[in-house]
């Protein structure tokens, strides 16, 4: 192991610029998912779009093209969590667009290629983005962030 710094050149159109948005490994590829940044007009959006950075083959790193995903995807957000569960998929909490925080739950089956949206029991923590979130267990750890309300 080197511990340097390498720029890697992916192959494939490479998504929009962004920021707030969420990147999770899931055996070779990653997953990229949302941020905020300019539509094609140059207004400012948020984006609820999916992307798969392929590293396979490391002499072959590619943005995968045709990553089709069944489901309703989550509304379009920034500044949310992406927690890995043991089983690959990928579960999004809060986040934010330019009119309101999120406090919603969404799942990425990875090998299945489709969102899921799954029924909560108790209260849910209010609504909120540039937070943090783990797997503790079978559970997941929400803590801090902004609600918009001071708080």
């Amino acid at each position: 192991m080197s511990c340097e710094w390498e720029q890697i050149k992916a192959k494939g159109e490479a998504p929009s610029g962004r920021s707030g948005h969420t990147f999770s490994v899931v055996g070779t590829k990653a997953f990229l998912f949302g941020g905020c940044g300019d539509a094609k007009d140059g207004t400012p959006q948020a984006f609820n779009d999916l992307h798969v950075l392929d590293f396979t083959t490391p002499d072959n790193i590619k943005w995968v093209e045709e990553f089709q995903v069944e489901g309703e995807a989550p509304a379009p957000r920034a500044r949310h969590t992406s927690t890995l569960l043991p089983d690959g998929r990928i579960l999004i909490f809060g986040g934010l667009d330019r009119r309101k925080r999120f406090n919603d739950v969404y799942i990425l089956d990875t090998k299945n290629r489709n969102w899921s949206k799954p029924e909560i029991e108790g209260e849910a923590p209010v609504p909120r983005a540039h937070h943090s979130a783990t797997l503790v267990g079978n559970q997941i750890l929400i803590y801090g962030g902004y609600s918009g309300h001071g708080k």
